[in-house]
């Protein structure tokens, strides 16, 4: 009877671990250019993605796949943060060490 228990014990509790995950692949999109890609960075509020990408990073938009802009003239692309409440941007170039400072709206470079 106890091997019983046991056996049925091991067999339950892997699907008792299995949860269901919120998450899911809602769309695939191909985004063309050169150059790997680093960090990914959300704006749910806007529906974009900011996609660093070695020398630039691309704005998507997060419901069909096209490209909005681009902030460009960044060596080494990594992180991007966003502060909605300034309208900024900011995003790592590492190869010189900088931060580069963008306009959420236009994306065009306001400073480094």
């Amino acid at each position: 009877m106890r091997n019983i228990a046991l056996i049925l014990t091991l067999s339950v509790a892997p699907l008792l671990a299995q949860s269901s995950s919120p998450y899911r692949i809602a769309h695939t999109y191909t985004l063309g250019g050169d150059g790997s890609w680093d960090y990914i960075v959300p704006d749910p509020p806007n529906h974009r993605l900011f996609i660093s990408r070695q020398t630039r990073v691309m704005v998507v938009d997060e419901n069909n796949g096209k490209l909005l802009g681009e902030v460009t003239g960044i060596k080494g692309a990594h992180g991007t943060a966003l502060a909605d409440a300034t309208g900024h941007g900011f995003a790592t170039s590492g190869i010189d060490e900088s931060v580069v400072i963008f306009d959420l709206k236009t994306f065009k470079v306001l400073d480094r």
